[in-house]
């Protein structure tokens, strides 16, 4: 079974508007809202490939309904603890005319220690030997930064498998659980081990060493340079074809 944890979800707004400008109206063309947040992306992306997974988190609010909804539509397992306040809603705006991104996120609702407790029950009570879990994108407020980590230090013994794709604190933390797979980007490899550059060869040292030090894997998103990918075994680099970006996500801290 496939996990994702999910602590801050989001509504994705995404709005186009050629010609975008700062201090002005701006004219919306085309608007859509998506359920969002690096895991719920996950759970939704193994879904389009036929893979089943269960996505969990906080959920608030309306938003917070929202985006069950849309997750229940899709057919996609899901247990999510409701908390007070509103699920986030972050908006994406993309200009045609500039080929730019502007991503203005909200923080997220307060969560109180109850229901993390009430999560981590939920989390804990259904892993299984071999179980791959997913600790994924920011933390709302009241979540302290090394919570992911100290849940995937419970869970490991249980034969779990963490998967984690943070970011600052978040990762450094998650680092020091061994977990089997990080996924950062290039700038975040960099945060992490501190580089002065992020040339191919500074990348994949630092990548070796976190192997070294206990993680079982390192996969480096690069965006249009590919992906690099370190292990015991040793280093692959992947390019892909050039495509048109539909993302709003970059490659820079999140």
């Amino acid at each position: 079974m496939i996990i994702t944890v999910t602590l801050n979800p989001a509504l994705d707004k995404t709005v186009t508007i050629a010609g975008f400008k700062l201090d002005a109206v701006n004219r919306v063309s085309h608007a859509r809202l998506d359920a969002g947040g690096k895991g719920v992306n996950v759970s939704k992306a193994l879904q389009a490939w036929g893979r089943e997974s269960t996505a969990m988190g906080f959920a608030g609010g309306s938003g917070g309904e929202m985006l069950l909804c849309e997750l229940e539509a899709q057919g996609i397992p899901c247990s999510f603890v409701r908390v007070n306040g509103e699920t986030r809603t972050n908006l994406k705006v993309f200009d045609p005319a500039s080929h730019t991104y502007t991503d203005i996120n909200e923080p997220g609702p307060v969560v109180p220690p109850g229901a993390a407790e009430d999560l981590f029950g939920r989390l804990a009570a259904c892993i299984k030997p071999n179980d791959t879990v997913l600790f994924a994108g920011s933390s709302p407020q009241g979540i302290a930064d090394d919570l992911p980590a100290r849940w995937a230090q419970a869970l490991s013994p249980k034969g779990a498998r963490i998967v984690a794709d943070l970011d600052g604190p978040r990762l450094k933390a998650m680092v020091e659980s061994k977990p089997y797979l990080i996924k950062p980007n290039a700038s975040e490899l960099a945060e992490l081990c501190g580089l002065a550059d992020m040339r191919m060869e500074s990348l994949a040292k630092a990548a070796r060493n976190l192997v070294q030090k206990g993680v079982g894997r390192v996969a480096v998103s690069m965006g249009p340079k590919g992906a690099l990918f370190v292990d015991k075994a040793g280093a692959l680099l992947a390019t892909g074809p050039r495509v048109d970006a539909v993302s709003s996500e970059k490659e820079k801290p999140r």
